[in-house]
């Protein structure tokens, strides 16, 4: 293994962790290979095991891995009042974000506890971005695409209808946003990593990957175009 391969896997680990997926090696040497490689994966998530058995025959390890039973897995994604106590946190960094990108002004209108429900799904295009470490969860964006075009024209200093462009630009103000609350999250001593944001042509491509997740949902509207941020696990 180089230093290739270990930055690809850092990077899986990362992405997995946005569906709290568990990566393990089986039966991999490290005779060829430097110790550091192996620390750095580890201190990324990624296990490692002589056999397969000492994974399939641990009850104790594959319930701790979330593997031993669906109710299990469901709970992990359950929303906790630590993530709802630093919501105003995720909010915010949001919304300053989005605010400085379009020069647009917030306005909130409701903030409740629910699977995500989306009742227009026209003309809107959908981001997410995972955190993990010592809290962990998902961030959903929809957005109008007005003021997707609105943030890609700031950032890129043109107008632009293409749709893959808007898309690969939404990706780097997400991971801006991500970033924000990253740093607000470390000023109260909470210390996460982010993964790479993800988007979405359409709503449904979105609700296909986040189907059955409860969290909280937070209406706002950006000059009366109607914006939807959800934070799940």
């Amino acid at each position: 293994m180089n230093v290739h391969a270990m930055n690809f896997f850092s990077r899986l680990a990362s992405s997995a962790a946005e569906y709290n997926a568990s990566i393990c090696f089986v039966g991999l040497s490290f005779e060829k290979t430097q110790d550091a490689f192996k620390e750095n994966l580890e201190d990324s998530g990624i296990l490692f095991y002589a056999h397969m058995d000492d994974i399939l025959q641990n009850k104790e390890l594959l319930k701790e891995l979330g593997a031993s039973s669906a109710a299990n897995i469901k709970n992990k994604r359950v929303i906790n009042k630590q993530i709802v106590t630093e919501l105003p946190k995720f909010i915010d960094a949001t919304v300053m974000t989005i605010e400085m990108m379009t020069n647009s002004k917030a306005v909130k209108q409701s903030a409740e506890i629910h699977n995500i429900e989306i009742n227009d799904k026209e003309n809107k295009i959908a981001s997410s971005i995972g955190y993990y470490g010592d809290i962990d969860g998902m961030v959903i964006l929809i957005f109008p695409k007005e003021i997707a075009k609105k943030a890609c024209e700031l950032l890129i200093g043109e107008k632009t209808d293409d749709i893959e462009l808007i898309l690969d630009t939404l990706a780097e103000l997400v991971n801006i946003i991500g970033g924000k609350i990253k740093t607000m999250l470390a000023d109260v001593h909470i210390s996460v990593d982010i993964t790479l944001p993800r988007t979405y042509h359409d709503v449904d491509s979105l609700l296909e990957v986040i189907e059955g997740r409860k969290g909280v949902q937070v209406d706002l509207a950006f000059d009366n175009d109607k914006f939807l941020f959800f934070l799940t696990r």
